[in-house]
């Protein structure tokens, strides 16, 4: 978790701290040899603590947030968490953590350091942004807790800034026209979001591959990384032969594919798509999801079904982002209400 690469330069170097507790910098250069370099040192001087310690687990007392870092990544993943999302949390407390939250001991560290640190570095995102950089930390903050690598959780009496929930704009009209001018395989990709309901990034929509498709069942198996759940999403028999033609076709194992490989990102191909038919402004390839969960609620009325669908952990959670649609099944609802006048 110590080895990374300068912005400005592309040199490689390694983060680590000595014998003494304080924190150093080796630069090894530029290049493929030099990362490999980089890596080597880093696993030398971690080989070397754990010689020393073959647990490697410093005193709470004096336990530094890179270690309890690495220490809760570690535990995850004998736990099986998603690998990706360690990788990329990993790389995020590499790339902007590990250097501010490190420089003294965990028990040292105070809210107000990390909450101001966090407004700082990320003053331009959204709340959402920094609410769920805070939350994961304040989550390694308990764990080491629960394992008694610290003492005190320096976020403990943190709570989350309020959130102004996005209103997605995307209508099923807008959605046809952007499909019009879609690649071939953002349109594929538009249609699976618009069926299935996933998230459209590489966690579900680009993580489908054929074998997640019961045929036999009429169903697609999607796996969601945010809870660490399967969920099973019907797929109507008009979907199902578009799916069939797809896969004569397939050369991969993925749903999404481009010239024999998986897509990276979907984003940039739908924002193409958007340019050419004249819908830019507030639209984001999210909000294919959006308009299947409104849409659903709309028809259906079925909150419970909806949010199973949806891969929500609770039907609180659906009715808070999308109560506001089942207002007019109240109000069909409310019209059989028989009178008392006779």
């Amino acid at each position: 978790m110590s080895v990374h690469q300068r912005k400005e330069t592309g040199a490689w170097f390694v983060r680590y701290r000595d014998e003494f507790g304080r924190q150093q910098n080796k630069t090894f250069g530029k290049g493929v040899e030099a990362k490999r370099q980089a890596e080597s040192f880093d696993f030398d001087i971690k080989s070397r603590k754990r010689a020393r310690d073959p647990l490697f687990i410093p005193k709470a007392d004096n336990i530094y947030f890179d270690d309890l870092a690495q220490l809760w990544i570690d535990d995850k993943k004998t736990q099986g968490m998603s690998e990706r999302f360690l990788k990329e949390w990993a790389n995020t407390l590499n790339k902007h953590f590990l250097s501010h939250l490190s420089c003294v001991p965990v028990k040292e560290l105070t809210k107000d350091y990390i909450v101001g640190y966090v407004m700082k570095h990320w003053a331009n995102r959204s709340p959402t942004t920094r609410n769920r950089y805070l939350s994961y930390l304040k989550v390694m903050f308990n764990w080491g807790i629960e394992n008694e690598h610290i003492k005190v959780n320096p976020l403990a009496k943190w709570k989350k800034l309020k959130e102004r929930p996005r209103q997605s704009i995307l209508t099923r009209d807008d959605l046809v026209k952007i499909r019009a001018q879609a690649d071939p395989h953002i349109k594929f990709a538009i249609d699976l979001a618009y069926n299935l309901g996933v998230r459209t990034g590489k966690s579900e929509l680009l993580a489908l591959q054929w074998k997640h498709v019961d045929w036999e069942n009429g169903r697609i198996l999607v796996f969601a990384t945010k809870t660490n759940k399967w969920r099973s999403i019907p797929i109507g028999s008009e979907f199902q032969e578009q799916l069939r033609a797809a896969r004569k076709n397939a050369e991969t194992d993925f749903l999404v594919e481009y010239k024999g490989r998986p897509i990276k990102s979907f984003k940039k191909g739908f924002k193409s798509a958007c340019e050419r038919a004249g819908i830019e402004k507030g639209v984001h390839s999210y909000d294919i999801r959006h308009l299947f969960c409104s849409t659903l609620l709309h028809k259906v009325g079925d909150p419970v079904t909806v949010a199973n669908m949806m891969g929500h952990s609770s039907t609180k959670m659906t009715l808070d982002q999308y109560g506001h649609v089942l207002d007019g099944a109240k109000k069909m609802a409310i019209e059989k209400l028989p009178s008392l006048n006779g």
